[in-house]
């Protein structure tokens, strides 16, 4: 470690890989080019892992996720009409039913007395 100035620069021996290129071991043995490749890289990363989203991207997915919860509300609102439907529907069944005995069962009283009528 050497210093210049007011900083501190850290000079370290780069990994020689294969055909002797030197891969740099710190940051500080970066150039700006591979700077600039890292962070469009990183860029690219949280792209694809979904950490930045492109605006034409998210209004697509907030207009899909208005209209989904737009037509949510409109098959809830049908489902508590039919829930009430129902309901008015066997309160109906309920009391065709009633009458439906009562007659029923005035017609098998009827039919069990004389024809002259008790006597």
């Amino acid at each position: 470690m050497r210093l210049t100035g007011d900083h501190v620069a850290v000079g370290a021996m780069g990994v020689t890989g294969l055909g002797g290129f030197v891969l740099p071991t710190g940051l500080a043995d970066a150039g700006p080019w591979a700077l600039l490749v890292s962070v469009v890289a990183f860029i690219f990363y949280g792209v694809f892992r979904g950490w930045i989203v492109p605006k034409p991207h998210y209004d697509t997915l907030l207009e899909r996720a208005l209209a989904a919860e737009a037509a949510l509300n409109k098959v809830t609102e049908t489902n508590g009409v039919q829930a009430d439907t129902i309901l008015k529907s066997t309160a109906v069944g309920d009391t065709v039913i009633r009458v439906m005995g009562a007659i029923q069962d005035a017609r098998e009283k009827t039919a069990s007395e004389p024809i002259g009528g008790p006597q």
